[in-house]
């Protein structure tokens, strides 16, 4: 599927007749699903056109969320080991709501990262902690 992003050359292969993409991040092949297929463009954008360094990110690890574990999709550290990008993948069926973009803003109570971002791959959207710790929309995405 044709994502709003830009294209990368990819290692897809198939097991048991089911496609599994190669994760650069996590170096090892992972079910292709399409919010997979989403998460690994968005890593590949922030290696290759943001040039975060792939030993600063994490991907899809437990989170303690009320009282129940859920996981992240993407978190970018700074130099200094904090939480800097946090960012919620869905699939690009899946319609981006103020439900998302609250889930992501609550699993940020933990990480306290400086950006948060929603994509499905065809629409992202962006937040940025101001001085007075409340977000403000901008633009990740050129």
């Amino acid at each position: 599927m044709h994502l709003n992003l830009p294209t990368y050359q990819f290692k897809i292969t198939k097991q048991n007749e089911k496609p599994f993409i190669y994760d650069i991040i996590r170096r090892k092949l992972v079910s292709l699903t399409p919010e997979e297929w989403v998460r690994q463009h968005l890593i590949n954008y922030l290696v290759n056109h943001k040039y975060y360094n792939k030993t600063l990110i994490a991907i899809e690890r437990k989170l303690n969320y009320l009282n129940s574990f859920k996981r992240f999709d993407i978190l970018v550290f700074n130099n200094k080991a904090e939480p800097e990008i946090l960012i919620e993948c869905k699939a690009p069926t899946v319609n981006l709501t103020s439900e998302t973009a609250l889930q992501l803003a609550l699993y940020n109570q933990q990480y306290k990262a400086k950006i948060i971002i929603i994509s499905n791959g065809i629409n992202h959207f962006a937040w940025q902690l101001d001085i007075n710790s409340e977000y403000q929309s901008f633009s990740f995405f050129e």
